[in-house]
């Protein structure tokens, strides 16, 4: 169960947008996956963090969010339940040190038992990272990083979801029947849009997160 997707900060910066803070990530988000897990105690929480979800630091390193507040999932009645979730989409990044420092500091920190400087330790789950599926760019720097660093995370590769399954929408942005070249599906939802992505890239990456 995914909280919210890809906080960020508010186009409406007057007096009627919310706070774009740690502090009020943790007044809303503690309250709704305690609601969650009250009413189901069996799914998963997700937790997403800010700037559009590129940024799970604050909880991962248990920093003073604000007002002495602090991130701490040894006390909550759902704490074998969370899981942090981070995107990503560095698709124009030249090589691996271009991507993986961030990722570490941002999230994937938590998932290193032996690294005192992330205590808040729980599994790491990319839940949206995504490429154009006809333009060749699934040998970037930027494809084949993200898979070889999340199957050699510390404990067991890293969960991941890709965006996106879809080849095209009814309406998108005001325009109909809308293409989705970063679809794994073609337009019509009849087969692969790229088998060759798919062959390369999709299968061993799968294979590989499951063992």
């Amino acid at each position: 169960m995914s909280l919210r997707n890809e906080l960020r900060q508010a186009k409406d910066s007057g007096n009627n947008a919310a706070p774009d803070d740690w502090y009020d990530w943790y007044q809303n988000m503690i309250p709704a996956a305690t609601g969650v897990y009250s009413n189901n105690s069996l799914p998963l929480i997700f937790f997403s963090g800010m700037n559009y979800d590129t940024d799970d630091s604050a909880i991962t390193n248990g920093q003073d969010l604000g007002n002495g507040q602090y991130f701490q999932p040894s006390t909550f009645p759902f704490a074998n339940k969370l899981v942090f979730e981070v995107h990503n989409y560095q698709n124009s990044a030249d090589s691996c040190s271009d991507i993986e420092p961030g990722l570490y500091n941002y999230g994937y920190g938590a998932m290193n038992v032996s690294d005192p400087a992330y205590p808040n330790k729980a599994p790491v789950v990319m839940t949206e990272f995504g490429f154009d599926q006809t333009d060749g760019s699934v040998s970037s720097a930027y494809a084949q990083c993200l898979k070889s660093y999340l199957i050699s995370q510390p404990g067991g590769p890293g969960g991941w979801m890709q965006w996106v399954l879809s080849g095209s929408y009814y309406i998108r942005q005001g325009r109909q029947d809308d293409d989705e070249t970063w679809g794994l599906l073609n337009h019509n939802w009849t087969a692969w849009r790229n088998q060759t992505v798919i062959d390369d890239f999709v299968k061993p990456f799968v294979s590989a997160t499951l063992g």
